[in-house]
């Protein structure tokens, strides 16, 4: 490799953390008119000048500088830089990119517990307003009017809202440097902003729970008395059919609509996150070092640096291979074999260098033929290619009539073809050497050590320290003017996965919270209710009511609530997370486990809570309960 030698020229500021992409140096080509393999181009366009029509006229400025049989072949797409983090996909991205279908999931997440927040808020505030409607009428009888009481319901909401804007603004200093720790993220917020739209909010809040029980109450309803509002809010069916009913039926029911379709996701994510990790390469319970970004001077003394590190019994084994675990490769060679259809000749196959072991140090199983031999050298003949299951497929052969073919991949560097032609020797079972979210792609492994850029080393995971040290002791021995640069495969792929971890921890944390919610909902309104059923109760068990009856009955009513609010959940459940499964080529199935889960899961939490209050309304004397006023 030939050195350079650079002039540090300036010092820059580091890129937004929300830049696609961040380096360390930046270099230039010491001869501008140099041709680069490939590179990214960036291009400031004119005010007012539309992307399309530079993507129009890109053929005919291109003449000057291209060949045609190159320019045949190119499809240039002009991108708005704004869009590559969270929209762009495209192959050999700088970094892991965001996913906007992810970020929508989670907002939509957010705004599930923020409805739950507000249907709970908005019950109980309907119910409060009944407990305090002669409060009201006592205030209009000693001379206040619509506006003083209406202004005592705004002032009676603001100091709530002005208490829990308090309390969340402690709890929100508090947790969210914790929060961000636990999602590995970094965030920063302009407090002054942050107060000001608190503030907004806390306003907005006062105003609409303050006013609107009220409103509801005095000027659409036009309720006269407490007993006529105590009717037409009444659980029954069969004691009152008004729209205060029907209002709360339905936010409860939007209330639990949206904590099951939280739980759905929450199930859905975590199995589906679960379902990618356990299809990694390498195993699970084995801890593997990986060297990575080795330059060529390293991947020549390979073979020596190997032998070295497993004379000692801490190393396990030692692999090389082009790319780190769960890299996306996308280079590609022509090939030359016999027995192809016209259609695949003039076709390109992906390929992996990687050392001889490669395959059985990842415990994968070749289904027809051999492994490779022992390497020989890059240069030793006949040279050996083993194809997997979508290589094979590719060709239109089977694994039997695979095995034995000649073979040769075609690479023309101005000196000829670099390969020399050999012979497949066997065939892989298919494994995914990225990630889950692309298909695996039809590969043919082969040995060549010059393009080794990763290692992979297996040790003794309960000597750790000793066996980590072991390594950095022998590669500077071997490589001091080179950094050791290392990481963990399975740390690898958490980075590569780290939307979907993200997103798997921000549900549950959120799951979580809108059951409490949800839960600490339903106690109070629940309580609320069977308060006002007191009176009806004692006159039940007056009549004859059992015990068990009178159970049975304040519990049917919360049971039905629940099932009509499933109903509603599993297809909007099953929609969102079919949208967010289809940004993986390998993905869970939506059975019907998870949805009875979910449902079972409701159905229980909610009784549960439900049933010591049902209980203790049962129980009590019918002698009081006729007294209750």
């Amino acid at each position: 490799m030939e050195e350079i030698p650079y002039t540090v020229k300036a010092l820059v500021e580091d890129m937004p953390s929300t830049s696609h992409f961040h380096f360390d140096i930046l270099a230039n080509y010491a001869d501008p008119d140099h041709d680069p393999d490939w590179a990214y181009y960036y291009i400031l366009l004119e005010n007012n000048t539309l992307p399309e029509d530079v993507s129009k006229a890109f053929n005919s400025f291109a003449k000057e500088y291209v060949p045609e049989d190159v320019l045949s072949i190119l499809t240039p797409y002009i991108q708005n830089i704004k869009d590559i983090h969270l929209f762009s996909h495209k192959a050999r991205e700088f970094e892991l990119n965001g996913n906007v279908k992810s970020l929508r999931l989670f907002a939509g997440f957010a705004l599930f517990v923020l409805f739950i927040a507000f249907f709970n808020f908005q019950n109980l505030q309907y119910l409060g307003t009944l407990k305090t409607y002669k409060t009201d009428q006592m205030m209009r009888v000693f001379g206040a009017n619509t506006g003083s009481v209406l202004s005592f319901h705004l002032l009676e909401s603001f100091i709530f809202s002005l208490l829990a804007g308090i309390v969340s603004l402690v709890l929100f200093h508090i947790l969210f440097p914790v929060f961000l720790n636990f999602l590995g993220i970094s965030f920063a917020i302009s407090s002054l902003a942050f107060l000001l739209k608190l503030s907004v909010v806390l306003i907005l809040i006062s105003v609409i729970f303050g006013a609107l029980p009220y409103f509801l109450s005095r000027v659409f309803f036009k309720l006269k008395s407490a007993s006529s509002f105590q009717k037409a809010w009444s659980w029954n069916t069969q004691s009152g059919s008004g729209w205060q009913m029907r209002i709360a039926r339905v936010l409860v029911i939007l209330q639990f609509s949206a904590t099951v379709i939280l739980i759905i996701s929450v199930l859905v994510v975590t199995r589906q996150v679960d379902l990618m990790f356990s299809n990694r390469i390498g195993d699970k319970n084995q801890k593997i070092l990986n060297l990575r970004g080795m330059p060529s001077q390293i991947v020549n003394k390979y073979e020596l640096f190997k032998e070295e590190l497993l004379t000692n019994p801490l190393i396990h084994d030692v692999t090389c291979s082009f790319e780190d675990p769960a890299d996306e490769n996308n280079d590609a060679m022509s090939f030359e074999t016999s027995g192809l259809s016209q259609e695949i000749e003039n076709k390109v196959i992906y390929v992996y260098p990687c050392d001889d072991n490669f395959l059985s140090f990842y415990d994968k199983k070749i289904l027809a033929g051999d492994n490779f031999p022992q390497f020989s050298g890059n240069d030793s003949l006949p040279e050996s290619y083993i194809l997997n299951e979508s290589a094979v497929k590719f060709f239109g052969w089977t694994p039997e009539t695979a095995v034995g073919r000649n073979f040769s991949l075609v690479l023309d560097l101005g000196q000829g073809n670099l390969f020399k032609g050999g012979k497949i020797v066997g065939v892989v079972e298919d494994f995914q050497l990225s990630t889950m979210k692309s298909l695996v792609k039809p590969y043919v492994f082969f040995q060549k050590t010059f393009w080794f850029f990763s290692a992979q080393i297996k040790y003794d995971n309960n000597r750790d320290n000793e066996a980590v040290n072991y390594i950095h002791k022998i590669w500077n021995e071997y490589f001091p003017a080179y950094p050791f640069d290392y990481g963990f495969v399975e740390d690898i792929y958490s980075m590569a996965y780290k939307n979907e971890t993200g997103l798997r921890k921000i549900s549950i944390l959120l799951g979580i919270l809108a059951l409490i919610l949800s839960g600490s909902g339903l106690w109070g309104m629940t309580g609320m209710l069977y308060e006002m059923k007191t009176k009806e109760i004692g006159i039940r068990k007056v009549n004859g009511a059992s015990r068990n009856w009178i159970l049975a009955w304040l519990l049917k009513d919360i049971l039905l609530l629940t099932m009509i609010s499933v109903v509603i959940a599993i297809p909007v459940g099953w929609y969102l997370m079919n949208e967010w499964l289809s940004n993986y080529a390998y993905k869970i199935n939506l059975g019907i486990g998870i949805f009875l889960i979910a449902v079972i899961g409701i159905c229980f939490v909610n009784l549960l809570i439900v049933f010591r209050q049902a209980i203790k309304v049962s129980k009590a004397n019918p002698v009081f309960s006729l007294r209750y006023e």
